[in-house]
């Protein structure tokens, strides 16, 4: 075991992994050639072998934290989120001042989008250890998807103080500082990630965001330097293309632009599990589920607040840009990209206890249903916001549920913005979403998905006749002033000149527009596709053209 344990402590991945074999050959049960040969077989990335090996520790030795904490982290790997989380409630219920099982509790947490509970695993860690720099980093980031933006920052900076080389967290605090409009500092933030790690693609991706290209730039050479390398990885090369899109597009060279674009979104189509099939089935059932006679019979019966204006479209359709102006009013907060209502939906049929899921638990929604389903969204947002009359919620997906909305929030106010078909699916090609947007890796996914899409809008503007606001991209940029009056006016909301100068607000915006609405209104996204328009043949067919 001795030899096992030397090859472990030096790296020796492999050998270690051998030699806890040949150990467990003369002794199965030796729980301790168990667990090494478990953690070997993580961090080899053989997570099925270490799953086994660690369940087979924890069912002999139930008290051993260790133990449970590894299994968590291989499962946690394979995406078993939920028999991850139990993993790490076992380690600290066997082990209470366990701080990296409270740390990996908040990582899982936080992967299953419950962010109030991460942050406060992460604190827990940080009572136990309060100079673990990663567990100031990951409490940064759960600060951050909670728009506790100030607090973030202040926990980037405290790990960055306690490590100064922590690349990741220079990285993150980039992302944040980008998100509050403070383009210089994210800047610095993100060259300091570089500087300490010259082929951190996730920063190099960030930081093309924030830059225009120019022919024989430095950061071009860089990139392409590394992309050449024999080491890199699938995850380095995705990374860098899209950054490369962007810098090609910069300077004009399309072609080449499109050749890093299609190695990018290869790589991250691979890397995720999307059905497209179900993707449209699911709207094809929510049109059956909320014909007319389901607001027939529940009309009248939601929550009366004015409170949440829904802005609903594709991605890169223009949402962000019309949640800016909104939100430049004095009566209205933006919520960004809340997951409130998007849970409501999911949670629809245990609310109602119902034997059905969404859409089809719609069916057995009674009226006396929809007042708690209404308020309930309005006081979860409104314990997050500011005090103000007005919010906004800019969660694309809640295009799924807009029939639900109106029958819970009557007097909610939606608007869906609306962009050139082809530019809006290019547009979201070239983009690396940080948010689950599954089916914008693939051309003919993305443009069956943008019919499915408009299928079930043009259904709720049958169903719900003048309770949406269509809000056109390019008609805002032909006529900003007269499109923003009419937007105020159908949200009841008075003229305020500041919503002409929407860039000027310094709130925060979490998109992958986050640099684009510092500016004023422009006309350069328009009519974008015609630069690639050689390449762009399955997306014509997918969309019909």
């Amino acid at each position: 075991m001795g030899q096992a344990v030397a090859h472990y402590q030096a790296g020796r991945l492999s050998e270690a992994r051998r030699a806890a074999k040949r150990v467990l050959g003369a002794r199965p049960d030796d729980i301790d050639a168990l667990h090494l040969y478990g953690c070997a077989a993580m961090e080899l990335g053989d997570f099925d072998a270490s799953i086994g090996a660690l369940q087979s520790v924890v069912a002999y030795a139930p008290q051993f934290a260790e133990a449970h904490d590894n299994l968590g982290n291989s499962l946690m790997a394979v995406g078993r989120l939920e028999e991850a989380e139990a993993a790490f409630r076992r380690a600290i219920a066997a082990k209470p001042a366990f701080a990296a099982a409270h740390n990996n509790l908040g990582n899982v947490l936080d992967k299953l989008r419950d962010f109030e509970a991460a942050a406060e695993a992460y604190r827990r860690a940080l009572g136990i250890d309060p100079n673990s720099a990663l567990a100031h980093n990951n409490l940064g980031t759960a600060l951050q998807h909670l728009g506790a933006f100030e607090e973030a920052e202040a926990a980037y900076r405290k790990a960055i103080e306690i490590e100064p080389d922590l690349s990741a967290t220079h990285n993150n605090l980039g992302s944040l500082l980008q998100s509050l409009g403070r383009l210089e500092d994210a800047e610095a933030a993100l060259r300091q990630a570089l500087a300490i790690k010259p082929d951190y693609a996730t920063a190099f991706r960030h930081l093309s965001s924030l830059n225009s290209f120019s022919v024989g730039d430095a950061d071009i050479r860089h990139a392409e330097k590394v992309l050449a390398s024999a080491t890199v990885t699938d995850d380095q090369v995705m990374d860098f293309s899209f950054a490369l899109a962007k810098a090609y597009d910069d300077v004009g060279d399309y072609d080449r632009a499109f050749s890093h674009l299609e190695k990018g979104n290869r790589i991250k189509r691979a890397s995720i599990a999307h059905d497209a099939g179900l993707d449209q089935s699911i709207i094809e059932r929510t049109i059956a589920a909320f014909d007319r006679d389901v607001f027939a019979r529940l009309a009248g019966n939601g929550f009366p607040s004015e409170a949440p204006i829904f802005i609903v479209g594709m991605p890169r359709s223009g949402t962000t840009l019309v949640e800016q102006i909104v939100a430049s009013h004095s009566q209205v907060q933006a919520g960004n990209e809340l997951q409130d209502f998007v849970r409501l939906g999911l949670e629809l049929g245990e609310r109602i206890q119902s034997s059905n899921s969404y859409p089809e638990a719609v069916a057995d929604l009674r009226p006396e249903d929809l007042e708690p389903l209404g308020r309930a969204y309005v006081e979860q947002v409104s314990r997050r916001l500011a005090p103000t009359t007005r919010f906004t919620d800019k969660q694309t997906e809640n295009f799924r549920t807009i029939g639900l909305i109106h029958l819970a929030l009557p007097n909610a106010k939606i608007i869906h913005c609306l962009r050139d078909p082809v530019d809006t699916c290019l547009s979201c090609y070239k983009t690396y979403f940080v948010n689950d947007v599954d089916f914008a890796y693939d051309l003919s996914e993305l443009g069956r998905h943008y019919r499915a899409r408009t299928r079930l809008m043009d259904h709720w503007h049958t169903v719900l006749p003048g309770r949406i606001l269509d809000i056109r991209y390019e008609d805002l940029v032909a006529d900003q002033e007269t499109l923003t009056r009419g937007l105020l006016e159908f949200c009841g909301l008075p003229w305020e000149d500041a919503c002409l100068a929407f860039h000027e607000n310094p709130r925060p915006v979490l998109t992958a527009s986050a640099a684009q609405v510092r500016r004023p209104i422009y006309r350069d996204a328009l009519n974008r596709w015609k630069h690639y328009e050689r390449h762009l043949a399955q997306l014509f067919e997918a969309l019909g053209h």
